[in-house]
């Protein structure tokens, strides 16, 4: 995380296989239209509402294919309990 020490940061949690999969549309965009600015999305799957891929390589392979991400996707965290 020393890597995002003084830019903007925008920390999202995602989903790979569900109605807001979408976003990963939205998030590129907006990542590619500010990352020169000191800007970076962080991406946090979980799967916690048994909607996501079962590993972070899967996940990553699934954005990359469909949604061409170039933000950082982390490993799937726990969101809630």
């Amino acid at each position: 995380m020393s890597n995002c020490k003084g830019k903007s940061l925008r920390i999202v949690n995602v989903a790979s296989n569900c109605g807001f999969t979408r976003q990963y549309k939205a998030l590129e965009a907006l990542y590619q239209k500010y990352k020169h600015q000191d800007f970076i999305i962080l991406a946090f799957p979980s799967n916690q509402f048994l909607q996501e891929h079962s590993s972070k390589e899967k996940i990553q392979a699934f954005c990359e294919l469909n949604y061409h991400i170039s933000f950082p996707l982390f490993a799937p965290i726990r969101v809630n309990g």
